[in-house]
């Protein structure tokens, strides 16, 4: 499906349209999309810059489905992902929400399935999870519960340890000392 980006700049207010296949391609797990195409060269990426016409971007990128309907968007300043990254399924239904402070991502970090149901509710500070984390499965049961405090992580996280039993040791009990 061709998706086309658009540029908003802060200053002046010019608006630029160009075709890009791929920039929603990438799965909401992965925020840094590439947004490079074989027929767009005006935009580039060099690390975790985003540059246009070489230049680190400053504005808004807006991917938009073939019918016109905006499929994304993404802040950016000085050329690193700052600001209110947002997508939508199909041009509709929410898909993602993300913040970023300076390249890093920062708060609540929220994805949604396709049919609309809250699967990821994350929370960030500088780019590491830190805070409460919660996942669920397609029918709506918890599949992971945990909260990070200083890089550690207290609580159900989805996965079991190699004796089969409960994959922290201290169960419950561990979170509720990690709060």
């Amino acid at each position: 499906m061709e998706r086309l980006l658009q540029f908003r700049r802060v200053v002046p207010a010019a608006l630029l349209c160009l075709g890009v296949a791929g920039l929603v391609a990438a799965h909401a797990r992965y925020p840094a999309a590439d947004l490079r195409s074989a027929r767009d060269t005006a935009v580039t990426r060099s690390g975790s810059y985003v540059l246009v016409h070489g230049r680190p971007f400053t504005g808004t990128l807006v991917a938009l489905t073939a019918d016109g309907r905006v499929a994304e968007e993404r802040s950016y300043k000085g050329g690193l992902a700052h600001g209110l990254h947002r997508g939508w399924w199909d041009g509709s239904l929410r898909r993602f929400e993300y913040r970023y402070e300076h390249g890093f991502l920062e708060g609540q970090a929220l994805e949604w399935d396709t049919g609309g149901r809250m699967y990821r509710s994350a929370t960030y500070h500088r780019g590491h999870e830190e805070g409460p984390q919660k996942m669920w499965n397609a029918d709506g049961t918890l599949r992971a519960n945990y909260v990070v405090r200083s890089g550690r992580r207290f609580g159900f996280i989805g996965a079991t340890g190699c004796t089969g039993g409960d994959s922290l040791p201290g169960g419950a009990n561990a979170v509720a000392r990690a709060l």
